[in-house]
């Protein structure tokens, strides 16, 4: 695709063994278009399945490769500041001002504390923990390796995080 497009890349992973349309997931998922504009974006060839055009009927399966050539567009203002308070070569602690969203969602993808730290210190993957709201102020750890991460979400279930 073109520049002035962000490229939103996934896996499918299906809920609850209901078979999904790929236009259902895109509803599901991505709340902040209608059904009418996911169509005109797959009309545009804009979502790919498996290096596939997406069709709105198609039925997905699990680990389908989805990308969404997303037309670039200016997102809203964030406060970009966070500062390291602990950093291994497994986790990344962070405290986050308010006013910054901690992962891509609706309008937001790259003012977002996740892509802001990858692309500052030059990292490929950082995986998620748990989550602050945009509004909240505080301390956010990231995993930098996979199976870290698991780990860490295995201890969050488990309440001894």
């Amino acid at each position: 695709m073109t520049s002035g497009h962000t490229e939103l890349s996934f896996h499918y992973m299906r809920l609850g063994g209901q078979v999904e349309t790929l236009l259902q997931f895109l509803l599901r998922r991505f709340r902040y278009l209608d059904d009418q504009q996911w169509k005109e974006n797959i009309d545009a060839k804009r979502i790919w399945v498996d290096g596939k055009l997406g069709k709105a009927n198609l039925k997905l399966h699990d680990n389908q490769k989805i990308i969404y050539f997303r037309p670039d567009f200016l997102e809203p203002e964030v406060d970009p500041q966070f500062d390291i308070i602990y950093e291994d070569d497994s986790l990344i602690a962070l405290c986050k001002s308010g006013n910054l969203p901690t992962s891509p969602s609706g309008k937001y993808y790259k003012n977002t504390l996740v892509n802001l730290v990858k692309s500052r210190f030059g990292m490929k993957k950082l995986y998620t923990l748990h989550r602050l709201d945009r509004e909240t102020s505080g301390v956010i750890i990231f995993a930098k390796r996979h199976e870290i991460a698991q780990t860490m979400a295995a201890l969050f279930r488990k309440k001894r995080i």
